[in-house]
């Protein structure tokens, strides 16, 4: 197989994706050339070959006499009479985009989840192809294509070069069923790793985007999936997984992913887990309102392999509401423990200590398990009541305690008050004002 294939009009490159089909064992390369005059003229025609990037390419030229003429209604592209190849052996590229919602419904758990699936090159123009092609009866096609019916779309509206209404409604109806062999045998896709089971769905809808540009041309086509899906309560579930069927003759040269997971507040995705791979970016967060599970990646090859995982759970212990609760509620419990060990002592190291707050509140925001959240609770704890018994005492609040108070009585000349530091009756002393003494009887 060529690394590399080129075709030249009179010295120049001829731009644009060519289209590859199977003509036997052989296959046929098109480009489609727009740099004609109009009328007859004489081109000189060059392919060169490059099988491998440090070798020499082989090369080949020679002269034409055509003429070429405008009939007008063409999609500036060539439309071959056969089924294009899906791939040109490097693979086409791919854009997911995946959202999910789990919420309580029926006493239940429902997932509601949206998946769009952005292709590009020759698949996308393989896609646009078929579509053009829903019914035909040609015995060439390939099961695919071959297995959608003719529905509402009449022989006027079949291989005209465009994708017609009537044709992308007849594909987004047909997918409903035919959408596990289209998706697993044509995309090279797993339906059930990248969709879940279509048999487990309560609701399903496929809707078509062409993005523009309904002619079979090379140009991305986007499909969506939006399901609903009844879940088990707190059994985990693999949210995605490698999906893509590695095949020699790649389909996909690559693709990028963005997955965004989100619960309500009395629902969660609890300890959420991507394993088996370091290519995404991978994040999970927690806030009263809900949990949110992030998955990025950008350029991931067809054999990456991985496990999104969660626990869905509607129990109230786990519920993003309630943890955010019990975690605040635990910190002002034990900061005020800190507070009252320290009535009597000096409170500056308790104060200063109120940082490591934070630390227990990005653990509860950072989405980890339960048991981590009280970990991390209980060693704050600990270091704010061993930091208050050991906070030194406050010296004037000694003096105070070990002040005795007694009674004290006016002087009748002086009028100042003097302390009575006995019980004994009758008590003689002198005024500390005056110096008279002052006789108590009773």
């Amino acid at each position: 197989m060529a690394e590399s294939i080129t075709l030249k009009v009179n010295g120049q490159a001829v731009p644009g994706d060519p289209i590859e089909t199977a003509v036997g064992d052989t296959v046929r390369v098109t480009w489609t050339w727009t740099g004609a005059a109009g009328g007859t003229e004489t081109i000189d025609v060059g392919v060169e070959l490059k099988f491998q990037a440090d070798k020499p390419a082989l090369t080949g030229s020679a002269m034409y006499d055509i003429e070429t003429f405008d009939t007008g209604g063409g999609t500036g592209t060539y439309y071959p009479p056969d089924e294009p190849l899906r791939t040109d052996g490097s693979g086409s590229s791919m854009e997911l985009d995946i959202t999910m919602n789990l919420r309580k419904q029926d006493g239940g758990l429902l997932l509601e989840r949206i998946t769009t699936v952005t292709v590009h090159d020759e698949m996308a123009f393989w896609m646009r192809w078929g579509m053009d092609h829903i019914g035909d009866q040609n015995p060439a096609l390939s099961p695919m294509l071959s297995a959608f019916s003719a529905g509402s779309v009449s022989d006027e509206d079949r291989v005209s070069r465009f994708v017609e209404e009537v044709e992308r409604s007849e594909f987004e109806r047909q997918m409903i069923s035919l959408g596990p062999m289209y998706m697993n045998d044509g995309l090279g896709l797993e339906t059930e790793e990248l969709l879940g089971d279509f048999r487990a769905f309560n609701e399903l809808k496929v809707e078509l985007d062409l993005n523009g540009e309904d002619a079979v041309v090379n140009h991305p086509v986007t499909l969506t999936f939006s399901t609903t899906e009844l879940l088990v309560d707190s059994v985990r579930l693999d949210v995605l997984r490698n999906f893509m069927v590695v095949q020699p003759a790649p389909l996909w040269s690559d693709y990028d992913l963005m997955l965004e997971a989100k619960s309500t507040s009395t629902t969660a995705l609890s300890n959420s887990i991507l394993r088996e791979s370091e290519a995404f970016d991978f994040s999970v967060s927690r806030m009263p309102w809900g949990d949110t599970v992030r998955m990025r990646g950008e350029g991931i090859q067809q054999d990456e392999s991985f496990v999104l995982s969660t626990l869905p759970t509607s129990n109230l212990v786990y519920a993003p509401v309630s943890i955010s609760l019990l975690t605040i509620v635990g910190l002002i419990g034990a900061f005020a423990m800190g507070l009252a060990l320290t009535k009597s002592r000096r409170r500056t190291y308790l104060y200063m200590e109120i940082v490591l707050a934070p630390i227990v509140l990005l653990v509860a925001l950072f989405g980890y398990p339960i048991p981590f959240i009280g970990i991390a609770l209980g060693a704050v704890g600990f270091i704010w009541v061993v930091t208050a018994i050991a906070s030194p005492r406050l010296v004037g609040v000694q003096r105070n305690a070990s002040t005795p108070s007694y009674p004290k009585i006016a002087c009748p000349a002086c009028q100042t008050m003097n302390p009575i530091t006995t019980d004994e009756r009758p008590h003689r002393f002198n005024c500390q004002g005056c110096s008279r003494v002052i006789k108590i009887v009773a």
